[in-house]
C-alpha cells in the first residue's frame, strides 16, 4: 500500500500556517481595536513556534497550564502560570523560572483557596 506524501500516517499533527497567521492577525486587530492586551493560553497548541509567533504579533505574555509548560514557552516575556504553585513542587519551580529570565517574579493564578 502507498500513501502519498501529503497524506500523513495517522496520527499526526497537521497545522495549517496561513490559517494561524491569518487568526494570530485577528487576534491582534481585536486587541487594537478595543484597547486591550491579549494573554493566549498555550494548552491549545502546546506549540513553543506558535507562542513565538503569538508574541511577535499579539501578545503581551502567555498563559500556560502548567508550570512545566510555562518553562518550555519560552517566547514569553511575562509568562503566567495558571495553577503553578499548587504544590510544593511547583512552588519551588516558579521562582527558578522567573530568575532564569531575569524577572524577579512570574504570575501565577488557582482557582482553589487551599491552592493559594
Amino acid at each position: 500500500m502507498s500513501r502519498a506524501i501529503n497524506q500523513p500516517k495517522a496520527p499526526a499533527i497537521v497545522i495549517d500556517l496561513p490559517n494561524v497567521d491569518r487568526n494570530v492577525q485577528r487576534m491582534a486587530n481585536c486587541g487594537r481595536a478595543h484597547d486591550v492586551g491579549i494573554r493566549p493560553h498555550t494548552k491549545s497548541h502546546q506549540s513553543s513556534s506558535i507562542a513565538t509567533l503569538q508574541m511577535q504579533h499579539v501578545a503581551v505574555g502567555l498563559t500556560a497550564p502548567k508550570i512545566g509548560q510555562a518553562e518550555v514557552m519560552a517566547a514569553a516575556e511575562d509568562p503566567l502560570a495558571a495553577c503553578a504553585t499548587a504544590d510544593a513542587h511547583g512552588a519551588r519551580r516558579a521562582p527558578a523560572l522567573a530568575r532564569k529570565r531575569g524577572k524577579k517574579w512570574i504570575g501565577s493564578s488557582t482557582e482553589a483557596v487551599e491552592a493559594a
